[in-house]
């Protein structure tokens, strides 16, 4: 029998790291197609062969979250959710699926949000404004600011709290309060209308 697991020599695992550094989805997606086709015998005979890779994979991609911290971004992946999502799996293809979206959400977070401080600013202060207009809206709340900016929540309230030491629930907190005593001290509205108005 084999002592050889499977095959994922150090040269593929940086090559695989670059791409997930650069943002390169096409070609991290493409090694890890190329690494389940060389290993696709060794994974189809036993399913702890492919949890093995699989688990070695989760701990080269937390590196390249560290180390893309390290140099100034600010990442924040839901390493604990994509590790049980993954031990979910039942099958090499769901794993293999798995892992290609992981990667892909990786490659999203590095090209939408550029490691400038200019650019995250400006996203800040695009969210403020945004909050500013809406702050009527009763379905406000971080996962709609999300949504609308095509950017991850955690990782969207992380930029926010990181940029203006507040967290973005606490500033539409603080807009509508805020709001609330305008209309108090500058219309005859009622206390009830101004609660339905913010």
């Amino acid at each position: 029998q084999s002592k050889v697991l499977y095959h994922f020599p150090i040269e593929r695992e940086i090559r695989l790291s670059i791409a997930l550094k650069r943002g390169d989805y096409a070609s991290a997606n493409q090694i890890l197609e190329e690494t389940f086709e060389i290993n696709l015998k060794n994974f189809s005979a036993s399913i702890l062969m492919a949890r093995c890779f699989m688990y070695e994979i989760m701990g080269m991609i937390s590196r390249v979250i560290i180390e893309m911290n390290e140099n100034g971004r600010e990442f924040v992946f839901e390493y604990g959710d994509a590790l049980k999502s993954l031990a979910d799996c039942t099958t090499i293809i769901d794993m293999k699926n798995k892992i290609s979206e992981i990667f892909k959400e990786i490659c999203d977070m590095n090209s939408k949000v550029d490691d400038t401080s200019g650019r995250v600013e400006e996203i800040v202060k695009q969210v403020k404004e945004y909050i500013d207009q809406n702050f009527a809206n009763p379905n406000l709340n971080c996962n709609m600011v999300a949504a609308e900016f095509n950017i991850k929540n955690t990782y969207l309230s992380s930029m926010f709290k990181k940029q203006t030491s507040e967290g973005m629930l606490e500033y539409i907190t603080r807009v509508r309060i805020e709001k609330a005593m305008e209309f108090l001290k500058n219309t005859d509205m009622t206390i009830e209308k101004i609660a339905a108005a913010v």
